[in-house]
């Protein structure tokens, strides 16, 4: 896109027109997120359900990826040895 002497010397003038023209884009871009998450709805909830484990220490059930960070803060002390 843009020559490497040309980027070196206009960095800033090149970042402050990206930074512009994703400022103008936000509402576009949230807009269509918004549209796409309305037509997966259903599929993402699903997903998300079926996603889920036991807490291996008290037995409650979390999703997946929560479990590490759950057991860290809730079971803190029965981690240390």
């Amino acid at each position: 896109m843009y020559d490497r002497e040309y980027h070196a010397a206009n960095r800033e003038k090149i970042n402050q027109k990206r930074r512009e023209y994703y400022a103008r884009q936000r509402c576009v871009r949230n807009e269509a997120k918004r549209a796409a998450y309305v037509l997966k709805r259903d599929e993402i909830l699903k997903k998300q359900k079926k996603d889920r484990q036991n807490c291996p220490l008290c037995g409650l059930d979390f999703r997946r990826l929560y479990i590490p960070k759950h057991i860290a803060t809730r079971h803190n002390k029965a981690t240390r040895v």
